[in-house]
């Protein structure tokens, strides 16, 4: 049987914030979203993909996004993770008013603060697991090449991939490869980590592994994520959850018995080599 490494390893080096800073965050949402729609036109149709939308994340949760296809639930997270800017409405994301940055700002913003999980892992092919964590440190430029290794190799151990840092990702197994996904994610210690259906290319046991690092990364280190699934056994591991219908947030509660998934897995059985 194949032994798995420990999920959630030595911290990654992160700076000292003012208390003041530390202490002002804590009172407001992470993320506040008021009156949020999105209107796309295609010909003579008009699609209203969001109507209205009104949600506050308060750092530290783990937020579940459900919702049938078109719901509306992919187009928020891309204007969460400021890919994509609403038709109208405001929306904050640490105290930052997103609709009043320009696009040099919002690049710091998605670098500096976010991290993103998809669920085909976007790993470039050619390159090893350590390229592929060291990325968004060399599209900042802000840091001496030590430095990037010490990260890059404690974003590596994080998620139980040290000593894995030369695998290209046909070396690795899916599960392995989301691994290194989180590992990029974490990669500029961000305060807010989106993932998109991170589990919907994985088997049981590897998804609830996948959910064990961001529940530990979430409780443990206090990184907000927000995630979208269409699992149910899937958004159980989060706090809360919110179901989307025709653009609007139709349900909105904490999740009922939220289970750990580090304790989930011992239950599960073992993956034979």
């Amino acid at each position: 049987m194949t032994t798995t490494a420990p999920l959630i390893q030595p911290a990654l080096p992160t700076e000292e914030k003012p208390n003041g800073q530390a202490s002002e965050r804590a009172s407001r949402p992470l993320l506040s979203l008021r009156g949020i729609t999105k209107t796309y036109q295609t010909g003579d149709v008009v699609v209203h993909a969001l109507r209205g939308i009104d949600l506050d994340v308060p750092t530290g949760q783990m937020l579940a996004i459900m919702g049938a296809s078109g719901s509306g639930k992919s187009t928020l997270m891309n204007i969460i993770g400021c890919l994509d800017v609403p038709t109208s409405g405001q929306y904050w994301l640490n105290g930052q008013d997103v609709g009043q940055l320009d696009r040099d700002e919002l690049a710091g913003l998605r670098n500096h603060q976010l991290g993103f999980v998809f669920q085909g892992f976007n790993l470039l092919p050619g390159t090893s697991a350590y390229d592929n964590v060291e990325l968004p440190l060399l599209y900042a430029g802000e840091m001496p090449a030590d430095a990037r290794q010490q990260r890059v190799q404690a974003a590596l151990a994080a998620v139980g991939l040290a000593g894995r840092e030369e695998a290209l990702p046909h070396q690795l197994s899916g599960g392995q490869q989301q691994r290194v996904a989180i590992a990029r994610a974490l990669i500029n210690d961000p305060v807010l980590i989106l993932a998109d259906e991170p589990t919907g290319n994985l088997d049981t046991r590897t998804s609830v592994e996948v959910m064990a690092i961001l529940q530990r990364l979430n409780t443990e280190r206090g990184i907000t994520v927000v995630l979208v699934t269409h699992e149910k056994d899937i958004a159980v591991f989060a706090d809360r959850m919110i179901v989307f219908r025709d653009g609007r947030i139709v349900t909105d509660a904490p999740v009922p018995a939220r289970q750990t998934a580090a304790e989930v897995l011992t239950r599960l059985p073992a993956v034979e080599s």
